[in-house]
């Protein structure tokens, strides 16, 4: 798994490419067979993987990740062999190194577009949706159903952490080179709009999502979804609010109250000038910082 930990360490300089959608430089582009191999791993754990729980974290053999590497290069993957794994997350290992070898599905002069604040989303994944063979169409697609399948119900702050790195990455010195923490902010948001670019819309996928909406037979609970606070840090979902008038400061349930359209409030930390309110999901930090960034809210300033 040398092409991983390369990647997580510091990505080769390379000279700016020119603003088109392929380069000539850097990785090899995945190839068509590559591309027909991954339908068969991702299908593997569709089929046999019972939670997300350690998707693309979680080790697995050695032996078998670097043969499935090998047979999904040569598209020749089979049945037989995945029946004797005594490991399955060696397939999503072994899926995860793939995308580490080649070039970015997402071309990596693309990187900055998709990190632009003002990105238009929608527009910028319809101009890359069936590059390399329909690649990032296969492994998006099956990350929507890892995110939206009621047995999966994957956070998308794993994902992204754990293969989006490898999908939306960028040929700069260092991933997240300047500002971490907005860098990693900024691309938590970017790949969760892609993986909702890519919807699953057809019967099956339709049965593998419950109706929010409806009743639950019996008296059995309707099943809730949680999410893996522990796995983000805890800056990563905090916002600060600072307070204009102290001696006319919100009360911790009334910032509640008011933030809480952003997302699930865990904790409010209230101090004598300023308030850290923390949620449950990174996003929700998010998406209060840029709607709130520098405004005034009720004698208070959200950052």
């Amino acid at each position: 798994m040398k092409s991983i930990a390369k990647l997580m360490k510091v990505f080769t300089p390379a000279a700016k490419a020119p603003d088109t959608l392929h380069s000539s430089k850097g990785p090899p582009d995945i190839t068509l067979k590559c591309v027909q191999g991954l339908k068969k791993a991702v299908k593997f754990l569709e089929t046999n993987l019972e939670s997300a729980e350690g998707i693309f974290s979680k080790a697995g053999s050695i032996e078998e990740v670097s043969a499935i590497v090998e047979f999904i290069q040569n598209n020749s993957l089979s049945e037989s062999y995945l029946s004797t794994l005594t490991n399955k997350h060696s397939v999503a290992m072994a899926m995860k190194e793939i995308l580490a070898t080649y070039s970015p599905l997402i071309p990596s002069n693309q990187y900055d577009h998709f990190m632009s604040p003002l990105a238009d989303y929608e527009q910028l994944v319809e101009k890359i949706r069936h590059l390399n063979g329909g690649g990032l169409e296969v492994v998006m697609k099956f990350l929507w159903k890892l995110v939206h399948y009621d047995r999966f119900r994957a956070d998308p702050a794993n994902l992204t952490r754990n293969i989006g790195i490898f999908i939306l990455r960028t040929d700069k010195a260092e991933l997240y080179s300047t500002n971490a923490r907005q860098s990693a902010q900024t691309h938590l948001k970017a790949f969760t709009a892609i993986i909702e670019a890519f919807p699953c819309t057809d019967e099956e996928s339709k049965r593998q999502i419950s109706d929010p909406n409806a009743k639950q037979s019996g008296d059995a609970a309707a099943p809730v979804v949680v999410v893996d606070a522990s796995a983000v840090s805890i800056q990563d979902r905090s916002v600060k609010v600072s307070f204009l008038n102290p001696s006319n400061k919100p009360t911790q349930q009334s910032l509640r109250d008011d933030l809480s359209r952003y997302g699930e409030v865990v904790n409010i930390g209230l101090k004598e000038k300023l308030a850290v309110v923390l949620f449950m999901d990174p996003m929700a930090a998010i998406r209060c910082a840029e709607d709130r960034d520098g405004r005034a809210l009720a004698d208070c300033r959200v950052s």
